[in-house]
């Protein structure tokens, strides 16, 4: 196999690892939900407005 598939799939197994509980040296880094409601009105843009400019699918932004 190639160097490149042996990384990923070296990449993937520690991915399991970690989610399983088991320590793997991997960075993990978690981020908190943003209130997208609150961002929309601060910066007085519609939903519509909201999601053509940063390019998130009107449907997606609703659930939100």
């Amino acid at each position: 196999m190639s160097e490149r598939f042996e990384s990923l799939k070296q990449g993937m197994e520690d991915a399991i690892a970690w989610k399983e509980g088991q320590q793997t040296g991997a960075r993990v880094h978690v981020f908190d939900a943003l209130d997208v409601a609150a961002i929309r009105q601060k910066t007085k843009m519609t939903q519509k407005l909201f999601s053509d400019f940063f390019q998130i699918p009107l449907p997606t932004l609703k659930q939100v």
